[in-house]
């Protein structure tokens, strides 16, 4: 479905920012290799997620990940667990503010 949404527009450097409906490592290897740019949620059960980033128990504010072939795959922890994939970003952590001006810590992937 993405491949055919993004006929036309592959090859040009573009970024495309998915939800975990989607987003897949095979997919994300695909778009990388049609020079797509590719960041977006991911569900832990799908293929090609490492088994460490599966399993690892984080504290809050911590991030684990694995680079496989220019795809990251990572996890954060915040209040929950949030799974990201990225070919365009690396899990470098920025601060970020709320609604408050709190600022805070999170994955370049997700701000």
């Amino acid at each position: 479905v993405v491949m055919h949404l993004m006929r036309g527009k592959l090859d040009v450097g573009h970024s495309l920012y998915m939800d975990n409906y989607y987003n897949s490592f095979a997919l994300a290897s695909k778009l990388l290799a049609n020079k797509t740019y590719c960041t977006g949620t991911l569900r832990l059960d799908r293929k090609h997620v490492p088994a460490d980033v599966k399993t690892a128990k984080l504290q809050v504010g911590e991030t684990i990940a694995r680079y496989t072939e220019g795809v990251m795959v990572a996890k954060w922890r915040d209040k929950w667990i949030v799974s990201y994939l990225s070919t365009e970003h690396e899990n470098n952590m920025v601060l970020s503010s709320n609604r408050r001006n709190v600022p805070r810590e999170k994955p370049m992937a997700i701000v």
